[in-house]
């Protein structure tokens, strides 16, 4: 008995063989395997962002389900504004998974799809990286989405409050800032919209 992965397409293939020769011809019947129905995951996810330093940050992901797979990454502000107007975040989290597959291609050498992808970037539990190559003079966000085995989407996109990491002059106003009795979020606030 063999294992049949669910909604897969496959071919039974057979013909009739004696002494080591073909005595029929090749019947090749094409079928798809059921299952793999899209099933939604109750999870939602929330970020920290810590340890902000002139280039970088350590970034958290934390889903409330830590046994839903999920692909997360960073971006800028300006690129999630222009697919909010277009054709929308869950695109753009699924072309950053096709060029992560398009990537990891070249390096092995061999093709790798984004649903192969997935398999391979999908975290479960929290999840953190430091960035050391954010530009100072740009807002990121954090984006999650929850994704199955075949890179569908399981959850709602998540995005994160804008950040950003500080200039040196930033630093030093901020410092001044709190010198004067203003929090250090605020003045964070202050400091990163230049008022």
């Amino acid at each position: 008995t063999r294992l049949l992965e669910e909604d897969t397409d496959y071919c039974a293939v057979a013909f009739g063989y004696l002494g080591g020769y073909p005595t029929t011809d090749i019947v090749v019947v094409p079928f798809h395997t059921p299952g793999g129905e899209l099933k939604p995951q109750d999870c939602t996810f929330s970020s920290t962002v810590a340890d902000i330093t002139l280039q970088g940050a350590t970034i958290t992901i934390k889903p409330s389900n830590p046994a839903t797979p999920y692909f997360w990454q960073v971006y800028n502000m300006t690129l999630i504004e222009s697919y909010r107007k277009g054709a929308g975040v869950a695109q753009l989290m699924a072309d950053g998974l096709a060029i992560i597959a398009e990537a990891l291609s070249e390096q092995a050498g061999i093709e790798i799809t984004p649903e192969k992808a997935a398999g391979m970037v999908t975290k479960t539990g929290n999840d953190s990286f430091v960035y050391t190559t954010l530009d100072p003079a740009t807002e990121y966000c954090v984006m999650a989405v929850g994704l199955d085995n075949k890179a569908r989407q399981t959850t709602e996109v998540y995005i994160s409050h804008p950040y950003g990491v500080y200039d040196h002059r930033q630093r030093h106003d901020r410092r001044r800032f709190e010198r004067h009795g203003i929090s250090r979020r605020q003045a964070d606030d202050l400091c990163r919209h230049g008022r």
